[in-house]
C-alpha cells in the first residue's frame, strides 16, 4: 500500500512540475527564428509592445495545448486502469466496479463465470451457492484485502469471491 502511496505521490509531483518546466522552456520568436526569417516575416517592424504581445499570445496557446494533452493523458491512464482492475498483475488505483450480468442470471454455485455487460468476465473462487432468477441484475465488485475481489447484486445480501479471468 505504502507503494502505491509512493508511485501516487511521485507522479503527481511530476505532473505539477511538467508545466513549471516547460514554462521555463518557452522561448520567444526572436530566439526560435533567425534574423532574415524574423525580418521576412515582417515581425522586425513590430513595437516591443506587439512583440511582447504576440510572445505572450504563442505562450499561452501552447500552454493551453499542454494542458489539454496531460487532461487526454491523464484519461488514457484512467481508461487503461479500468481495463486492467481486476487482474492480479494491476496494482494501480483499486475502485469498486459497477455493471450487470448480461442476459439471465441464475446466481452462483461455485466455480460460476460471470460474463458483465461493460465486457469484463470474471469467475466464482469460493465454492457457496446463492440461487436467484434475475434478468440484467446489477451488481458491484469491490475490492478487498491481500487482492480479493467480492461481487454482489444489488438488492442482495449475498457476496461471492470472485477473480477476473477477461
Amino acid at each position: 500500500m505504502r507503494r502505491i502511496a509512493l508511485a501516487f505521490t511521485l507522479a503527481a509531483c511530476f505532473a505539477l512540475a511538467a508545466p513549471l518546466a516547460f514554462a521555463q522552456q518557452f522561448s520567444s520568436l526572436e530566439e526560435r527564428m533567425s534574423s532574415a526569417d524574423f525580418k521576412a516575416a515582417g515581425l522586425d517592424k513590430l513595437s516591443p509592445e506587439q512583440l511582447a504581445r504576440l510572445n505572450a499570445f504563442i505562450r499561452g496557446e501552447v500552454n493551453k495545448s499542454s494542458a489539454v494533452a496531460r487532461e487526454e493523458g491523464m484519461r488514457q491512464q484512467d481508461q487503461n486502469d479500468a481495463e486492467k482492475m481486476g487482474f492480479r498483475t494491476y496494482h494501480g488505483e483499486l475502485d469498486t466496479i459497477s455493471s450487470s450480468i448480461a442476459g439471465d442470471f441464475h446466481g452462483w454455485d461455485g466455480g460460476t463465470t460471470f460474463t458483465l455487460a461493460n465486457g469484463q468476465v470474471w469467475r466464482q473462487i469460493d465454492a457457496d451457492v446463492f440461487a436467484v432468477r434475475l434478468k440484467n441484475p446489477t451488481i458491484t465488485i469491490s475490492p478487498g484485502l491481500m487482492g480479493t475481489w467480492y461481487l454482489k447484486v444489488d438488492g442482495y445480501g449475498s457476496t461471492t469471491k470472485v477473480e477476473r479471468v477477461k
